[in-house]
C-alpha cells in the first residue's frame, strides 16, 4: 500500500465522510500540520 492516511473529516452538518489522503514526501509534514489545526478549531 502507498503512504498515506485515511481521515475522517466532520463535516459542518455534523455528518462525517472519510478520505484518503496520499502523502509525498515533502508534503506529509504540512498535511499533519492541517489536520491538528482543523482538530483544534
Amino acid at each position: 500500500m502507498s503512504d498515506g492516511v485515511v481521515a475522517w473529516r466532520e463535516k459542518p452538518d455534523g455528518t462525517r465522510d472519510q478520505t484518503y489522503v496520499r502523502m509525498s514526501d515533502d508534503a506529509s509534514g504540512d498535511l499533519l500540520d492541517r489536520v491538528t489545526a482543523d482538530r483544534s478549531t
